[in-house]
């Protein structure tokens, strides 16, 4: 399998880690599963920022059975270096005591995340603990995304618009589209794609995380009319539904496409 990742390896460039905690490296015994590897010294690692979505415990899809074949190609028996958040050591754990880690390979510097992002067999799914490169994890999953690449060819994964989000609901989605409108009820964020409310997609920011959002530079009263990535958990509530409870779940288009506008411009 490494011919599948052999162009990733010579395209990727690793992103500056110094930003995260430094954990003791090692060498991968086994790949569990897409989201997990276990070391040598008896350590789990979870990936952080990763989903995959037609990963089902008893019996995976072939997007993830793919990304095992070729995560085992490039990680059984092989030392890797391991960063996670710099928060603190609780937030560093998933629920099964597993360590949330950016992985990466030691030898040529090989970033696990951005290899499965490029090659569309998972997508970015961050948490309020763990957002860490959320930026530089996006940044291969367009690359993915433009290619229709793996699950990026698959409508039930892809980016959904407000209009058809409600065939998504009761799944983790990605919902794109402009702000028509923001209004603030009992301290709560409501983010509104439509004029109803009661129907249209609507994403929403409760108010114990809004100033998480107004410590970023992000004031949701600002973002009437900008057109907004969004993910999370997607639901009926009123219409479909996310609430989010961390600004690197947003990603603001206009933003995006006016930095590449500059940098054609430069090139």
């Amino acid at each position: 399998m490494s011919n599948v990742y052999a162009q990733e390896e010579r395209t990727i460039s690793p992103p500056d880690f110094s930003s995260l905690f430094e954990d003791k490296g090692g060498i991968v015994a086994r790949v569990v599963d897409p989201l997990t590897l276990q070391m040598k010294d008896g350590r789990i690692l979870n990936l952080a920022g990763m989903d995959f979505p037609d990963l089902d415990y008893h019996q995976p899809g072939p997007l993830s059975v793919l990304a095992v074949k070729i995560m085992r190609d490039m990680l059984e028996n092989t030392q890797v270096k391991i960063y996670q958040n710099n928060n603190n050591e609780e937030s560093r754990l998933n629920r099964m005591g597993h360590s949330i880690s950016h992985v990466v390979v030691h030898k040529n510097s090989l970033w696990v995340q951005a290899v499965l992002l490029r090659l569309g067999l998972a997508r970015v799914r961050t948490t309020a603990d763990n957002y860490d490169l959320a930026t530089e994890m996006y940044v291969h999953e367009d690359f993915a995304r433009s290619e229709k690449s793996g699950l990026w060819k698959i409508r039930a994964y892809d980016v959904h618009e407000p209009d058809n989000a409600h065939l998504f609901t009761d799944n983790f989605g990605i919902v794109e589209g402009t702000v028509k409108n923001v209004s603030i009820r009992q301290g709560q964020t409501f983010i509104n794609f439509g004029d109803n409310w009661k129907k249209d997609f609507t994403l929403s920011i409760l108010r114990s995380k809004r100033k998480d959002f107004m410590k970023a530079g992000l004031d949701p009263r600002d973002w009437g009319g900008k057109k907004i990535r969004v993910r999370g958990w997607l639901r009926d509530y009123n219409g479909p539904y996310i609430e989010i409870d961390h600004p690197e779940a947003l990603e603001f288009l206009d933003v995006k496409q006016d930095s590449k506008t500059e940098e054609n411009t430069k090139k």
